[in-house]
């Protein structure tokens, strides 16, 4: 984990190995908690690990639905 507080969208696409139009859509269905300061998102490190601490399932839960 990157050492510092307060993290950028691409600091947390790095961190859990996706893109940042993901992890803003993450912290738009309020998923992870962020602040936006201007235009740009700002996270929690404490945050991050949070999310990543939670059990999820692999793939598009959208695509398990259709049927």
């Amino acid at each position: 984990m990157i050492n510092s507080e307060w993290l950028t969208v691409g600091e947390v696409a790095s961190e859990l190995g996706v893109t940042a139009g993901r992890v803003r859509q993450v912290i738009v269905e309020k998923r992870i908690l962020g602040k936006k300061f201007g235009g740009a998102w700002a996270i929690n490190s404490a945050e991050v690990e949070r999310f990543k601490s939670l059990e999820r399932s692999p793939g598009n839960p959208n695509l398990k639905k259709q049927v």
